[in-house]
């Protein structure tokens, strides 16, 4: 039975000249990216955009690249690797980081029109869990619909803040007409039986290239590694406050 891994990354910064979004967490080098997409190409796996999973094949391992915030990264430097690997991925966008008239709707519009998937990451990037159903509506929908309006495509998929939500959020999302929710809980997925709640594994710059290895070839002592930093995670996000938590972890990671 296939499997499916949802992979998910947020700024990509140029090893050459040191630009694009840095965060001391989360953003990681173009060079470690390049080497992620050569594993790729090196493994029997498929890839494929979050619109295909419907279709993915049903082989040993299905992989899904996802980039959350809509940083300029995404185009500038994501996108020509991407490129040069054959590869295509999905690009969920937070308004809060793109105006109304920035030009770079046309680069996520080239994006879309060459087969990669655009989804929304909601409009201030606050964590729907922590809002009310007026807030949580104000986030699924109008992002949703400027984006729409940006790109002439229909937004199928919501890329959850934090990964944070609760039933409303569920309740809520179907009704406006999402396919599915993203979340940043680890695990593979059967590709025969498609949940709503998608879970990734977020890609931080503190993950070793073994590391990135042993979850693609299933090492069960490495993926249990992962799952447990992300249940203490959890825990201490709910005890610190999410917000808390990825101040401590700058810390760490600084």
């Amino acid at each position: 039975m296939g499997q499916n891994l949802i992979l998910n990354y947020h700024g990509i910064i140029d090893s050459r000249t040191q630009k694009g979004h840095s965060d001391a967490i989360y953003s990681i080098q173009s060079s470690v990216f390049e080497e992620h997409l050569k594993i790729l190409k090196e493994l029997p796996v498929n890839i494929y955009t979050i619109n295909e999973l419907k279709k993915a094949a049903k082989s040993e391992l299905n992989v899904f690249l996802t980039f959350d915030d809509g940083h300029e990264s995404d185009y500038e430097i994501a996108k020509p690797l991407l490129d040069k690997y054959g590869f295509k991925a999905s690009f969920f966008i937070s308004l809060i980081n793109i105006s109304e008239n920035d030009q770079r709707w046309q680069q996520y519009r080239e994006l879309a029109e060459s087969g990669n998937t655009i989804g929304s990451h909601g409009v201030s990037h606050r964590f729907l869990s922590n809002l009310n159903k007026e807030q949580q509506l104000e986030e699924l929908i109008i992002s949703k619909k400027t984006i729409e309006n940006k790109i002439n495509r229909e937004i199928d998929y919501f890329s959850l803040p934090g990964g944070m939500y609760n039933k409303m959020t569920i309740r809520l999302a179907k009704e406006i007409g999402y396919k599915g929710l993203l979340t940043t809980y680890f695990n593979y997925m059967e590709s025969s039986s498609i949940p709503y709640l998608l879970g990734r594994w977020s890609i931080k710059s503190s993950d070793s290239l073994e590391t990135y290895k042993g979850v693609l070839q299933k090492n069960k002592y490495v993926i249990s590694k992962i799952i447990l930093r992300n249940r203490l995670n959890k825990s201490l996000s709910i005890l610190l406050g999410h917000h808390n938590l990825d101040k401590l972890n700058y810390l760490f990671n600084s």
